[in-house]
């Protein structure tokens, strides 16, 4: 079952909701998360940017809203600003921020589970779905 949506589902994201998104997400460690260079932020509406090159992993937060990350598989550590990342949201994030935004969404969700209406392997994707739909 797969447990986080995708670095490319993040493309899908306008800048405005990848702010909202930002401004929600919370790190913690082990999330994992993309980092997109201010460049690449600026120049969003222009040019398709390959998140897929660029997954890390979260480490350890640091002060100053500056967050130090693995990056997999080369294990090495940096330093990035939290503006220049999106999380890859896993099942329960989503659940998560459902919660907080539009439970009913959430509640219509797991009774189409419920009711074998939608399968479990279908979760993160409607998840994700559903979390656009708010941001």
């Amino acid at each position: 079952m797969k447990q986080h949506i995708t670095p490319e589902q993040l493309q899908e994201l306008t800048p405005e909701q990848q702010d909202r998104l930002r401004e929600w997400w919370k790190p913690e460690k082990g999330d994992r998360f993309v980092w997109i260079p201010v460049t690449h932020i600026n120049n969003h509406r222009s040019s398709k940017y390959s998140y897929s090159k660029r997954v890390f992993l979260f480490y350890a937060a640091s002060k100053c809203g500056e967050y130090t990350f693995l990056y997999f598989p080369g294990k090495r550590k940096e330093n990035v600003k939290l503006r220049e990342c999106l999380p890859i949201l896993s099942i329960g994030q989503c659940i998560e921020l459902l919660a907080e935004k539009d439970l009913l969404q959430l509640q219509s969700i797991f009774t189409k589970i419920c009711l074998g209406i939608l399968s479990v392997d279908e979760l993160i994707n409607v998840l994700w779905q559903a979390v656009k739909a708010v941001l």
